[in-house]
């Protein structure tokens, strides 16, 4: 009789089926002798091996559209940017492969200039849309208040009371003079604006290096006006003032400055 105490453990692949049923006693693991089933018996597959993680690829120095993932749109082409896709594991094709350190340094922007000159036209174009109605309102007014006051005055000579005629035209004077004011000061914003852009192409045709006597002689602006633009840009930041070995004062515009590239071959910086 068969001790259930001597029968050995069941291996975990001879366990029966899932689902709760059990194994019929003549196709039991350890019991083909006993039955007609004289077929293999089935062991679950192997797990399947963990594989390595991929390393990084290599950084892509492409000057075009990259192709990216399946299934996803291409990116954009930036110049100089260099682009680094983590999970490809084979060159991209028609673009050089090239590890970092024979990389060459991203080339300068050459769209500094052209975003610093739209931003001072916009500048200007929102100057003049905002106060340039003011200034036309204002000179309108002032005109019409100075004619009425000459009218004023030039009923004295036919024998109206002066007393009554500088009560009308001291108001009068005093509205003229004020419109006068305040179209002048929104002719000069929109005149400051326009000046400043004149600052930044005369920095970019001098690498950057501004002088307020070149750009009085370059726009015809007054000495003091061109000197109080310049102050205006190194006191928002866009400019710095150092001297010269003359003992000039010179004014650079960083952004404007020409950029070198830098090449590094095998640990030697190379300019």
């Amino acid at each position: 009789m068969d001790d259930p105490t001597k029968r050995q453990p069941v291996p975990p692949h001879a366990l029966p089926p899932a689902g709760g049923d059990a194994w019929p006693q003549d196709q039991a693991p350890g019991h083909e002798a006993q039955g007609p089933y004289q077929g293999p018996v089935v062991h679950p597959p192997a797990p399947y091996p963990m594989q390595p993680m991929q390393p990084p690829a290599p950084v892509l120095v492409a000057y075009g559209p990259v192709p990216s993932l399946p299934g996803m749109p291409p990116i954009p082409p930036m110049g100089g940017v260099s682009v680094q896709i983590s999970n490809v594991v084979a060159p991209a094709p028609m673009y050089p492969v090239m590890p970092p350190q024979h990389a060459p340094l991203a080339p300068a922007q050459p769209g500094v200039m052209d975003m610093i000159r739209s931003d001072a036209s916009q500048r200007a174009m929102d100057a003049v849309a905002r106060r340039g109605p003011a200034r036309v309102l204002s000179f309108a007014i002032g005109g019409g208040a100075t004619l009425v006051l000459l009218f004023l005055l030039s009923t004295i000579a036919l024998g109206a009371s002066v007393g009554a005629v500088m009560l009308g035209a001291v108001p009068l004077a005093a509205i003229a003079a004020f419109a006068f004011v305040v179209g002048a000061r929104a002719g000069r914003g929109v005149a400051s604006h326009h000046l400043e852009q004149a600052i930044l192409e005369l920095a970019s045709k001098n690498g950057g290096m501004v002088r307020v006597v070149s750009l009085a002689q370059s726009t015809g602006r007054p000495l003091r006006e061109c000197q109080t633009a310049v102050d205006a840009m190194v006191s928002s930041g866009h400019a710095t003032v150092e001297a010269d070995d003359a003992g000039s004062l010179v004014y650079r515009v960083p952004d404007l400055e020409p950029r070198r590239r830098v090449l590094v071959t095998h640990g030697t910086e190379v300019r």
